[in-house]
């Protein structure tokens, strides 16, 4: 049976990591259709596409530029959450 506590901070890091992941597509498919120029290869640095918002938020909107938030955020709470997984795994 699996204990629901050792497996929580692994599903939190998975859901993480994946909400960011796929939140920056969002972000970029958004930034692209509405023409502002966004670099590719430095699409996913963390804060790049936040960045890139609130420096056009006249044609990007609030929405999109706290969904980019967000975003990092959730990249953050990855970062957090793994550096004590791996300290369990790699003593």
């Amino acid at each position: 049976m699996i204990n629901v506590m050792q497996f929580l901070p692994y599903f939190a890091f998975a859901m993480a990591v994946a909400y960011a992941t796929i939140g920056n597509a969002v972000v970029y498919v958004a930034l692209k259709r509405r023409r502002i120029p966004v670099g590719f290869a430095w699409a996913g640095t963390p804060f790049y596409l936040y960045r890139i918002c609130t420096n056009n938020v006249d044609s990007v909107g609030d929405t999109l530029r706290l969904f980019s938030l967000s975003t990092n955020l959730a990249f953050l709470a990855g970062v957090l959450l793994a550096i004590p997984l791996l300290m369990v795994h790699n003593p």
